[in-house]
């Protein structure tokens, strides 16, 4: 079979575009509703592809999705296990913190497989297209039962900023991570957000006071220092409350008339 090059980059540039359109639209669009009705509509679209592969993957005679020989499941399963494996045994011996571990275990083994259906679905016709689809899909099936699965552990087990004793529906529909930030951010006051024993750089710190890098600069760096240094909840001690300065006036005493000094 000749590989179809110009539908290959087709499918790529749709891709492409749709990503960059959207973190345009985040940016020029700073609106909370804006962004919650943004992300339903991706949400939306991406069941809409797994569940379109699905019904094309078994429109094949003989050769559906579930009537596959075995190789074909153990092969198209057997790179997200092992990568969910291999992930955990490398950051735990490299003594990361187990939030990391979590995060960057979900990230070795997980794969969009909106990109796959989408170029198969370009690329391919007839029972070609079908026995092409059956991959993407199915590694998403893989993927939605070995990663929730993984990710009901380790919430269980301490490993995520979600509290093992928190309710589910709860879990699974809020972010700890933003959470624990905007509370942070509105203890303290002010834009930036810093950690218990985590410190802005005196570069960043600088550069706000002098006025080159503004209050943006500073944001910046402490965002940084909190998405990179990911703490455990029950580390992070809240941040003191800003203390206010009340100037106090000093009376002083009239001068006596000069005539009553001479």
């Amino acid at each position: 079979a000749i590989l179809d090059f110009s539908a290959l980059m087709n499918s790529l540039l749709v891709v492409i575009s749709a990503i960059s359109l959207g973190i345009f639209a985040s940016d020029k669009v700073p609106h909370r509703k804006f962004h919650v009705y943004a992300n339903r509509f991706g949400s939306f679209a991406g069941v809409s592809l797994v569940l379109l592969s699905g019904i094309v993957s078994n429109m094949s005679e003989g050769d559906g999705i579930w009537q596959r020989a075995p190789k074909f499941y153990f092969g198209v399963a057997a790179p997200c296990i092992t990568a969910l494996v291999l992930s955990n045994l490398m950051t735990s011996h490299f003594d990361l913190k187990k939030p990391e571990r979590v995060t960057s275990s979900i990230e070795c083994c997980y794969q969009n497989c909106g990109i796959a259906t989408s170029v198969a679905l370009a690329m391919f016709e007839g029972q070609d297209r079908a026995l092409a689809l059956g991959v993407p899909f199915f590694y998403g099936v893989v993927e939605f039962l070995v990663i929730g699965t993984y990710c009901l552990g380790a919430w269980k087990a301490g490993w995520t900023k979600a509290p093992p004793n928190e309710p589910f529906w709860k879990v699974i529909t809020c972010s700890y991570e933003v959470l624990l930030a905007e509370k942070l951010a509105r203890e303290r006051n002010i834009i930036e957000v810093q950690l218990s024993g985590v410190e802005v750089s005196d570069e960043y710190r600088n550069a706000a006071e002098d006025g080159k890098g503004g209050i943006g600069a500073l944001a910046a760096a402490a965002t940084c220092l909190y998405y990179c240094h990911e703490p455990d909840l029950d580390t992070v001690d809240p941040p003191p409350a800003p203390t206010k300065t009340v100037e106090t006036p000093v009376e002083v005493p009239e001068k006596e008339d000069a005539k009553e000094d001479v």
